[in-house]
């Protein structure tokens, strides 16, 4: 590699990506987030045009980390839904798509001999299984290659690569990690921990009820569960998503209804079916709520699997129940948090071309006031709402504002710095909430495990893989 001057292909509006690959014929399939598989010519010049589409009625969220065949003919690719992953491949030639692996990410194939291998990752362990890339089917069945492959935090991408000559390389993960083990703690102001007695667990989203000894969260397959924060006992409840707020006795959640985005509510103090509030458009998605204190709005996260940009609306909870529009923009607009007086709105947009957070008045007036510097997501109010809190990397920042008699921005501080599980920021829900009363932060804490593998420094690297492959598969 000579190095030089970056050459822009195409504008992109999605922050995040999940992989693409540069085919023979000139041009590059690449995956934004959320959204198909699309394709460019590697010339530039063009827009991106998709190659697939979501199937919605299936739950299909997102499709990623396209890889060509040596035959230029066909990708592999991931296919996500809600909760799970599989690998499929799909005809440059007919558009076809066809089911491959199941619970499995980052497929990977390695040419050798008539028939190649598949590769892929799944819970730490990297799989191989034969493969004809001619006919685009598997052959015979899977068998463990690797038992220490590293993941990322939710065990969606797999950390390898594999030459064409059969070179691996890796980053180390957890040997024989199978679930996760994940806690529940409170960190103060100035960052001294408490872990909670609660059993290890894939925990999300946590949000603190009312009367602060009891907490809901998201678990595996988005199972929306009460924690009691004193006892450490776990009651799930009868729905699913991912919780945005709590006001009195009713939480407030995202989730879906026969294949189309919803807001829901549940009566966290009575048995019973959860309530839906608003039904979206299949292909679109609902995320990060906030209920005003006075339990009349809920502001949320609107955006289309088909286009770049996602938009906040309010939904009033008495009367007129028609969403309304709070900010339209070219942008993303994500993460919006009522201030504790109801008269103000934050949220975290990308419209300079780095994620920030800012306030609005509500309803919406003037330009907005900037309260992050060098980047920000996940804003939260102090109950009194003289200070905003959000996430900056490791780094939890706050920020003293006063809202009367108009808005003013103040000292920014840094709080505490730690491997929790918010670094990253790439979920538009915040994965942290904040008790008043104890001054105290409720968060998720990564194992060791996790976080030796989240960190990884080193990589491995494998010559002649495909010998090992070949001994693993007698």
């Amino acid at each position: 590699l000579d190095g030089g001057t970056p050459a822009t292909i195409t504008k992109v509006e999605q922050s995040y990506m999940m992989g693409g690959s540069w085919g023979t014929d000139g041009t590059i399939i690449f995956a934004p987030d959320p959204g198909p598989l699309v394709r460019v010519s590697a010339a530039g010049g063009e827009d991106p045009q998709p190659i697939t589409s979501l199937d919605t009625e299936k739950g299909e969220t997102a499709h990623g980390h396209p890889v060509h065949l040596p035959s230029g003919k066909a990708v592999l690719m991931a296919v996500y839904l809600d909760d799970d992953a599989s690998i499929a491949v799909l005809s440059l030639e007919t558009g076809n798509r066809k089911p491959l692996v199941k619970r499995a990410h980052n497929a990977r194939y390695l040419e050798h001999g008539p028939h190649g291998y598949l590769l892929f990752g799944r819970h730490g362990v990297l799989y191989a299984q034969r493969f004809d890339a001619d006919r685009l089917e598997l052959i015979g069945e899977e068998f463990a290659v690797v038992d220490n492959l590293g993941m990322d935090w939710d065990g969606s991408t797999a950390q390898f690569g594999i030459s064409d000559h059969g070179t691996l390389v890796y980053a180390l993960g957890p040997r024989g990690y199978q679930s996760p083990t994940d806690r529940l703690a409170w960190v103060d102001r100035n960052g001294a921990i408490e872990l909670l007695p609660v059993d290890p667990g894939s925990y999300r989203y946590p949000i603190i009820a009312a009367e602060g000894e009891r907490a809901v969260v998201s678990l595996e397959a988005e199972q929306l569960t009460v924690v009691d924060l004193v006892r450490g006992t776990c009651s799930p409840l009868s729905a699913s998503g991912s919780p945005w707020a709590n006001h009195g006795r009713f939480l407030y959640f995202g989730s879906s209804f026969d294949g189309r985005p919803c807001i829901m509510r549940t009566n966290l103090a009575e048995t019973g079916e959860p309530e839906v509030l608003h039904l979206g458009n299949a292909g679109g998605d609902f995320d990060g709520g906030s209920i005003s204190s006075d339990g009349r709005f809920l502001a949320y996260v609107r955006s289309e699997i088909t286009a770049p940009i996602s938009n906040i609306w309010v939904l009033p909870l008495d009367g007129d129940s028609r969403p309304q529009l709070f900010l339209d923009t070219p942008h993303r607009e994500t993460s919006p948090t009522f201030s504790p007086d109801g008269k103000w709105l934050g949220y975290m947009s990308n419209q300079t071309g780095r994620r920030e957070i800012y306030v609005l008045p509500y309803p919406p007036t003037g330009r907005p006031a900037l309260i992050s510097t060098q980047g920000g997501y996940w804003p939260k109010w102090s109950p009194d709402g003289e200070e905003i809190f959000y996430c900056r990397g490791d780094k939890m920042m706050a920020v003293a504002v006063a809202t009367e008699p108009g808005f003013v921005v103040g000292e920014t501080r840094i709080l505490f710095e730690g491997r929790y599980r918010y670094a990253g920021g790439q979920d538009q829900n915040a994965n942290y909430d904040y008790d008043g009363e104890s001054e105290r932060f409720l968060i998720v804490k990564p194992s060791e495990d996790r976080k030796q593998a989240e960190g990884a420094t080193q990589l491995t690297v494998v010559r002649g893989f495909v010998n090992e492959i070949e001994r693993r598969a007698r």
